[in-house]
């Protein structure tokens, strides 16, 4: 257990290398965008490391994973439009608009956060950006790009 603990802790610091001073979860991956290099804050980066300290905070009270997760949220809630779209996020050709699964997974992320803390903030983040999405993606309930993956995520979202 303990070389469990260890590794997982080893993992956790690395993770949060890559956390900006605003929260923001910069990318694991550099993309060649507009002649240079870039590592961006796309909003989606920070899913899995929500979700990670989520499960770790169902069995731990650790006030560093809380400030962490508190920051990362804070980003999230803080990047939504007034009509909903979360910025920072990012397709994969620039000045394009974000695929679904960028929104969706950042809902996801804060469903999450309020099933833990019942912060109402993150719910009502969550309603705002589904009406967005039904307006911007969904025909009959069916997401217009026909990307499998996406629709996975929407139907995971749907079923939260």
């Amino acid at each position: 257990m303990k070389e469990i603990n260890k590794n997982l802790s080893l993992l956790y610091y690395h993770l949060k290398s890559f956390m900006g001073d605003k929260g923001e979860l910069h990318s694991l991956n550099i993309t060649y965008w507009g002649q240079e290099f870039k590592s961006t804050a796309n909003i989606m980066n920070a899913y899995p490391f929500i979700c990670g300290i989520i499960e770790l905070l169902k069995n731990s009270d650790n006030n560093e994973l809380k400030d962490t997760l508190h920051q990362l949220i804070d980003f999230i809630l803080a990047s939504q439009g007034k009509y909903g779209f979360f910025r920072h996020s990012y397709g994969d050709i620039t000045n394009t608009p974000a695929p679904p699964i960028i929104q969706i997974a950042t809902d996801i992320s804060l469903l999450k956060y309020y099933e833990l803390t019942n912060d109402a903030n993150a719910i009502e983040a969550v309603i705002k950006n589904l009406k967005f999405i039904r307006k911007k993606y969904l025909k009959s309930n069916i997401l217009q790009n026909h990307v499998v993956n996406q629709n996975s995520y929407l139907l995971k979202f749907l079923l939260i």
